[in-house]
């Protein structure tokens, strides 16, 4: 996903995809959850076809780097995850009324 990136990235590691995207300044906040090299890949220079093509060949040619970025990007699911965000949530509540 070469653009602006939000929630797409929760639904990547949700299926074990890492994320392709570039660097650019309009992501949202959900892009903190993306770690180059690791569950994804933030291509730099944004303005570059180039470069996010070779990105994306380079990842699928790669079958190792691709299979430890599908297991990182699945491990990202349980700390990411709706049951947590409502946990998060209730938490939260609780201690403002305490």
């Amino acid at each position: 996903m070469p653009g602006a990136v939000g929630s797409v990235v929760l639904d990547a590691f949700a299926l074990g995809v890492p994320m392709v995207t570039t660097d650019i300044p309009n992501h949202g906040p959900e892009i903190d959850y993306l770690v180059d090299g690791k569950n994804g890949v933030i291509v730099r220079p944004s303005d570059s076809a180039k470069a996010y093509a070779e990105a994306v060949v380079g990842l699928l040619a790669d079958d190792i780097r691709y299979a430890e970025m599908k297991t990182a990007a699945l491990a990202e699911c349980k700390n990411y995850s709706a049951e947590k965000m409502a946990l998060n949530f209730a938490d939260g509540i609780e201690s403002a009324l305490s």
